[in-house]
């Protein structure tokens, strides 16, 4: 018999968004239904020269952290949504936290810089509950903390 899995479900996934305060507090965003979490990639840089035999790459060194696409139910009255989109027009950068629903009581998060990218809707059509989509682009490096 083979060893049982430890996947987690999603559900109680939380995206939070942070106030810029010291110490900060996260509130939660509220209605998310999806997400991709911040993917990481690292530049290449070329060195291929007259004794390669193939072409020959390095690491640049410097990490992205990439973009975390959140879709949730557009609710007007949410505090967070509100202020997703007042920090798209005003372009602010500041710390969100992505916590999952892995461990009982100490759960795996990635904190991260980020500015809103985009940010559509409310969309919707007949016989579906209006959302939002937002993408959020990573600055820096972001912070992971894993469950035990």
């Amino acid at each position: 018999m083979g060893t049982p899995t430890k996947a987690k479900p999603t559900k109680n996934t939380l995206i939070q968004r942070g106030d810029g305060g010291g110490p900060e507090t996260f509130t939660t965003i509220g209605e998310v239904m999806s997400f991709s979490s911040p993917q990481v990639s690292v530049d290449e840089i070329e060195v291929t020269n007259f004794d390669s035999t193939a072409k020959e790459f390095i690491s640049s060194g410097l990490a992205a952290g990439g973009e975390l696409t959140i879709e949730m139910n557009f609710v007007g009255s949410d505090a967070q949504q509100q202020g997703l989109r007042t920090d798209c027009y005003a372009g602010t950068t500041r710390n969100f936290k992505f916590v999952m629903n892995d461990h009982a009581t100490t759960k795996s998060n990635v904190t991260f810089a980020a500015f809103v990218k985009n940010i559509d809707g409310p969309k919707g059509s007949v016989g579906e509950a209006y959302k939002t989509t937002v993408t959020l682009k990573v600055t820096g490096a972001p912070t992971w903390a894993y469950a035990p």
